[in-house]
């Protein structure tokens, strides 16, 4: 299952590249259609591929043919490709793309395609559609009609790469942080966290009630490690009233699009109380699946990953995903820091202490330095992140008078070469003067 885990990990890095390198093949890849070309195992064309932290040009063949299906995919998404299949000839290191191509798309097409995507891949009250499309709009606006020349011109070319570009960082924002997740909640289940047993997480995730930690179905490999089971069937979960009450709860929550600190604080004590720890968190992480930027999903992640001793090395993951996503929504700083730099903090204060940075080296150093003493009743004047921060933004400030001081020590040496020139001009004069 961890070969396995590992491979999977791997294609959807693979498929995955960055949205720079992604936005590069995919126009690469519509410019080539456009010319005619096939695409094939040996067309001489060289998609970049991701391996690691770097972008390389040499793509093995199954590689190459996973690129040209996600950029195919991505043209379908827009309207330029109508569809498309793959022909394998003799080896399967030997194939060929069959594309129906839409050489002539229209501005106006591109625009609709564009727009039922990021209305079907948005989250209520929180994605912003308008921005993204008023500038497409704009850009429509002032191209020409199909049929299209031979080469584009450039208000053409301006908008099918930014149409590109703005399907693409939908994509990397919800697509790719969902597949992950899943994958995570695969190999989750597979650990099964201290010995429980395999259908709690199972009845938690899909069933419309939690199940206690303690329930044993006496019909799984955890239950009954040798597999010798003395029932034809799994032993029925008995439902909680308590348990059915907090899922409500829960629902309610994870539905509610801007987090509200005191309640997901006393949720996670009830849960703890009631014991459904591992329950809950399998709840919070489906949740995640589907829609990967819910702060309260994250906050909840990760507060129950930390109770859990298994799943501690998760907790971090969720709080820096929440502290990230909450800066990109905007959310308040009290609730950025109250959720998720408080608790992140806790486990790692080093790491937690950059995630602050990261929002103030975005400032100006002098605005810095206001932001961060403006965090002095959140954080802690004693805090060591206080303490850092206050070291990081003071330096920052100093660092702005490097140029000035430069001029003035510049002006310094020029008047201090000026007043040593002086006497030996008199010298001169009084020279003169007595000849």
């Amino acid at each position: 299952m961890l070969c396995d885990f590992s491979h999977q990990a791997r294609f959807i890095q693979d498929s995955y590249p960055g949205v720079e390198a992604d936005c590069k093949t995919t126009y690469g890849v519509y410019n080539w259609l456009k010319e005619g070309r096939p695409l094939a195992s040996q067309d001489g064309f060289t998609p970049p591929r991701c391996s690691g932290d770097d972008v390389k040009d040499t793509p093995d063949i199954d590689s190459k043919q996973t690129v040209y299906q996600l950029a195919l995919y991505r043209l379908q998404q827009l309207g330029i490709v109508r569809d498309y299949t793959i022909q394998y000839f003799g080896r399967k290191d030997k194939w060929r793309f069959e594309v129906e191509f839409n050489t002539h798309w229209s501005p106006q097409s591109l625009l609709d395609h564009v727009m039922r995507f990021l209305e079907r891949s948005r989250r209520p009250d929180s994605d912003d559609v308008a921005e993204p499309m008023q500038v497409l709009t704009a850009l429509a606006a002032q191209c020409g009609s199909p049929p299209w020349a031979a080469e584009h011109c450039r208000t053409e070319e301006a908008l099918l790469k930014k149409a590109i570009g703005t399907l693409l960082r939908r994509v990397y924002a919800r697509v790719r942080t969902m597949r992950l997740q899943m994958l995570r909640n695969e190999l989750d289940y597979v650990r099964a966290a201290e010995g429980t047993c395999r259908r709690v997480t199972l009845l938690n995730l899909f069933n419309d009630k939690l199940v206690a930690p303690d329930y044993r179905c006496e019909f799984c490999d955890i239950c009954v490690p040798d597999l010798n089971f003395d029932q034809a069937q799994a032993t029925d979960a008995v439902g909680n009233v308590d348990l059915e009450e907090l899922l409500l709860r829960l629902n309610d929550l994870l539905a509610t699009a801007k987090p509200e600190p005191a309640r997901l604080h006393d949720f996670i004590r009830q849960v703890e109380d009631r014991g459904v720890l591992l329950g809950t968190l399998a709840r919070a992480t489906r949740h995640l699946e589907g829609d990967p930027a819910s702060l309260s999903a994250l906050y909840l992640a990760g507060a129950l990953s930390w109770r859990i001793p298994a799943r501690q090395n998760q907790a971090l993951g969720y709080f820096r995903a929440g502290f990230q996503q909450g800066h990109q929504q905007g959310v308040t700083q009290d609730i950025l820091l109250g959720l998720f730099y408080r608790t992140g903090a806790e486990i790692d204060p080093e790491e937690a202490v950059r995630w602050l940075n990261g929002i103030g080296s975005r400032l100006a150093p002098n605005d810095f330095l206001t932001w961060v003493q403006s965090q002095e009743l959140l954080l802690g004047c004693d805090s060591a992140a206080y303490r850092v921060l206050s070291a990081i933004a003071k330096v920052r400030a100093l660092g702005c008078l490097k140029g000035p001081l430069r001029e003035l020590n510049a002006l310094a040496i020029s008047l201090s070469n000026k007043r040593s020139k002086r006497p030996r001009r008199m010298l001169s004069l009084k020279k003169r003067l007595d000849q």
